[in-house]
């Protein structure tokens, strides 16, 4: 049986909210050097009257990655802002 006389560890609401602030803003980060990066990824080559576009896969590819990150911090930051403002289960105030 686990102790039940210790607290159990919890963030707080407040700190929970600079949590969502700071994921956000690595979001905002992660899409613009994606948006970077992706556009970094297509070569324009000019010739006679010919115009060629090449993908170079390594700078899709790390766009690609840091969408996936940016994805997966915005879930997070969700989550985060969904427990900072919700009553803790078993609080009776009221």
């Amino acid at each position: 049986m686990a102790n039940s006389s210790l607290p159990p560890r919890q963030v707080s609401g407040p700190l929970r909210a600079v949590v969502v602030v700071v994921e956000v803003l690595a979001v905002v980060a992660l899409g613009v050097l994606a948006y970077r990066w992706w556009q970094r990824g297509v070569v324009v080559t000019v010739g006679h009257r010919v115009t060629l576009d090449r993908i170079d896969g390594r700078w899709w590819g790390a766009a690609a990655v840091a969408v996936t990150l940016a994805g997966l911090l915005l879930l997070s930051a969700g989550r985060q802002a969904l427990l900072a403002v919700r009553p803790r289960f078993g609080d009776r105030h009221g």
